[in-house]
């Protein structure tokens, strides 16, 4: 699987390659989703997690391991390179077992905010709808060497079997090696159908994990209009960002300070969006006005740690 590495160092994404901007000298920077956790209640950065073509998501951290040389047994010396990269191809870990060299060292920063992990995710949904575009491509071609092997089995199979029925005299191999080879061709048609079925099944599912990525990147796009929408007209409270912030809440704190100002205003969570009318009418009307600012913190914290 040829995963392309991006070649913009500017590119504000989860893992960004500054080695270009350091001299030549490794530097790779890390920057969670908005919504991405280190662990059940913090924020921060994801275990890094082996993406499954056959997913119809992304793991938030996701890598891909590859290696040059596999050793064949566990206790065998490690020979060739090791490496991980996320879908995008970005290269933040490797290991030279030839040379000796090994770079791991990665810097956190702060976390994107939801505008940005949207676009981010939304383009790494797109290389992975490619991946799976090649791998059907890929199944197809066997689909189509498959029915050749399978045309060349039954053919063989049939020649076999009707030297097998003739008489001594017409025969040409004795019945022994006649039958031998109808096993041997019986057993390929099994085989080739057996694989065939199971490469059906991953077609089946790549189609059909194809078609939610497709869903979930039309949702991610309209969430960024809204976004934009809110932004460009100057009604967007923005307290996703989490990590290394002293007070994220403090701009929907200072922002309902004025209620009728706020009304109008959309509100940038983690993990989604939400009106400040919502908000309003999700603590009720009868809270004093005074009382606002707080009960509606109270429930963008409580949507935030329930993900809701």
């Amino acid at each position: 699987m040829k995963i392309q590495a991006i070649t913009n160092t500017d590119f504000k994404g989860l893992y960004t390659d500054k080695s270009a901007q350091n001299r030549g000298n490794w530097k790779i920077e890390y920057q969670p989703y908005s919504w991405e956790k280190l662990n059940t209640y913090k924020f921060g950065t994801a275990s890094q997690e082996e993406w499954n073509i056959l997913a119809n998501s992304l793991p938030d951290n996701e890598k891909h391991f590859t290696e040059t040389k596999p050793r064949k047994y566990d206790w065998y010396p490690k020979e060739g390179r090791e490496s991980c990269r996320d879908i995008l191809g970005t290269e933040f870990y490797y290991h030279d077992f030839e040379t000796k060299k090994m770079r791991n060292v990665i810097d956190h920063k702060e976390a994107l905010n939801l505008e940005d992990s949207l676009n981010v995710l939304n383009r790494k949904l797109a290389r992975f709808l490619d991946l799976k575009e090649e791998e059907m491509k890929s199944l197809e071609d066997i689909f189509t060497s498959d029915k050749e092997i399978i045309n060349k089995h039954s053919a063989d199979f049939d020649h076999y079997s009707s030297d097998y029925d003739d008489s001594f005299l017409s025969r040409t191999n004795d019945k022994k090696y006649n039958k031998q080879k109808m096993v041997e061709h019986k057993n390929g048609l099994k085989e080739k159908a057996d694989t065939m079925f199971d490469n059906i099944q991953k077609y089946i599912g790549l189609r059909t994990s194809s078609e939610q990525v497709k869903e979930k990147r039309l949702n991610i796009e309209q969430e960024i209009a809204l976004i934009n929408k809110a932004k460009n007209s100057g009604n967007l409270i923005d307290i996703s960002q989490r990590v290394y912030v002293y007070d994220p809440n403090k701009k929907l704190w200072d922002a309902l300070q004025n209620i009728q100002a706020a009304k109008n205003k959309l509100v940038a969570l983690p993990h989604r969006t939400i009106s400040v009318r919502e908000i309003l009418n999700e603590i009720g009307a009868h809270i004093k006005e005074c009382d606002i600012p707080e009960k509606a913190i109270e429930y963008i914290d409580m949507l935030i740690k329930n993900r809701r």
